[in-house]
């Protein structure tokens, strides 16, 4: 079988291809097939969190209310995994019109804790 291939797609053939060659299309075919560029992965993010009472009081000295909220399909953790199904958080999004600050918060009601998820500045609506 070996000589045959070698004969006839070997060095000096029309085909020629060497090993070198036939690596790198036996790679160009696994990742086009078996590889996802687009694979989404989950990754890990330092948040904060802290009892409703402690998160609110932060909230209230950057002087943020709620301006959206909104129920949230997110995973959480259980013990070292990931839980298969999603749960259903409250989120809500506090704002300074003024200083153009947010705090984007999750409620964990199980754990009794609130989470920060995100916060910054330069807050801007979108056609407004």
């Amino acid at each position: 079988m070996k000589k045959y291939f070698e004969k006839k797609f070997g060095e000096g053939t029309a085909f020629d291809l060497d090993y070198g060659k036939l690596l790198i299309i036996a790679l160009l075919i696994y990742i086009a097939f078996f590889k996802s560029a687009s694979s989404a992965i989950w990754q890990d993010k330092p948040i904060m969190c802290a009892s409703k009472d402690e998160i609110l009081m932060a909230l209230d000295e950057r002087s943020e209310i709620v301006r959206f909220y909104a129920m949230q399909e997110t995973k959480v953790w259980d013990g070292e995994d990931l839980k298969e199904q999603p749960v259903s958080l409250k989120l809500a999004i506090f704002v300074n019109s003024e200083t153009n600050t947010y705090s984007i918060v999750e409620a964990h009601p199980t754990y009794k804790t609130f989470c920060v998820v995100s916060y910054g500045e330069n807050f801007k609506e979108v056609n407004k």
